[in-house]
């Protein structure tokens, strides 16, 4: 059974949100745009948080890019790695 006390964003010390300007490695945060608010808010947050971090937003995906938009995800995925 699931507990929010189970969640590393709640338990993590210092959390892990205020952390994210340690991150030293190449980032790309990609959302689908029909997520919900909070999910982008998540990816936002990532991307400022990150130095160079960044953004890609796949229009006809929600939160489950993979399954949406399996070919423009790959896409972004190989761009990125090259």
């Amino acid at each position: 059974e699931f507990s929010w006390s189970d969640d590393p964003g709640t338990w993590a010390d210092p959390p892990a949100a205020g952390r994210l300007g340690e991150i030293a490695v190449p980032t790309l945060v990609i959302t689908g745009a029909q997520d919900v608010p909070e999910i982008s808010a998540v990816g936002e947050l990532l991307v400022s948080g990150i130095a160079g971090a960044r953004a890609a937003v796949i229009e006809n995906a929600d939160h489950v890019v993979a399954w949406r938009a399996p070919d423009e995800l790959a896409g972004l995925i190989l761009e990125f790695l090259a």
